[in-house]
C-alpha cells in the first residue's frame, strides 16, 4: 500500500514539473508571438501604406485607409490576446510552483532563486524520505485544479492588466496605423 502512495505521491510531483515546463515554454511562446506580430506589422503596414497610397486615386484613396485602419484594430486585438495568454500562462506557473512548494514539500513561500529551491527540495527529500508517504489529499488536487483555471482565484486578481511593456507596443502599432493612414493619402 506504501508503495501505492509513493507511486501517486511521484506521478502528482512529476505532473506538476511537466505542467511548470510547459506552461514555462508556453509563456515564452506567447510573448514571441507577440513581439514578432509587432515587428512584422510594423514593417508591412508601412510599406503596404505606402503602395496603396501610390496606386489609388481621389477618392479611391478611402478604401486602402480604411484597410489600414482595420488591419491596424485586428493586429491590436491579436497582440492583446497574445500577451493576455502570456500572463495566464505565467499565473498558471507560479500557481503549479507554490503547490509543488507548499502542498508537497511543506514549504511556506516559494524562493526567488530557482536553484536554491531545487537544491532546497532535493535535501528534504534526502533528509525526511518517509515525510510524503500519504495519499494526495483533496486539498492539493484543488489546488491544481485552481492552477488551471487561473482567473477563479481572487488572491492574484480577477483581472488582466497589462505591462508597461505591452503598453509601449499597443502605442507604437497606434502611432504606425495613423502614420500609415497619412502615408495613403500623401503618396
Amino acid at each position: 500500500m506504501t508503495s501505492e502512495n509513493d507511486n501517486q505521491n511521484r506521478n502528482y510531483i512529476e505532473w506538476l514539473r511537466q505542467e511548470i515546463d510547459y506552461y514555462g515554454r508556453y509563456h515564452d511562446h506567447k510573448e514571441t508571438m507577440a513581439w514578432a506580430a509587432t515587428a512584422f506589422y510594423i514593417v508591412g503596414i508601412l510599406t503596404l501604406a505606402s503602395y496603396l497610397g501610390s496606386v489609388a486615386h481621389g477618392y479611391w484613396r478611402i478604401l486602402p485607409a480604411i484597410f489600414v485602419a482595420l488591419s491596424g484594430f485586428l493586429i491590436f486585438r491579436f497582440i492583446y490576446w497574445q500577451f493576455r495568454k502570456r500572463w495566464i500562462a505565467s499565473v498558471k506557473v507560479y500557481r503549479y510552483k507554490q503547490t509543488l512548494l507548499k502542498e508537497v514539500f511543506g514549504f511556506e513561500h516559494p524562493s526567488q532563486n530557482e536553484e536554491t529551491c531545487k537544491r532546497q527540495i532535493s535535501d528534504r527529500e534526502k533528509d525526511e524520505p518517509g515525510k510524503n508517504d500519504s495519499v494526495i489529499s483533496c486539498h492539493q488536487w484543488k489546488l491544481a485544479f485552481k492552477s488551471i483555471l487561473p482567473w477563479l482565484d481572487s488572491k492574484l486578481g480577477e483581472k488582466y492588466q497589462p505591462l508597461v511593456s505591452e503598453a509601449i507596443t499597443y502605442v507604437a502599432i497606434s502611432i504606425v496605423t495613423i502614420v500609415g493612414i497619412v502615408l495613403v493619402y500623401i503618396n
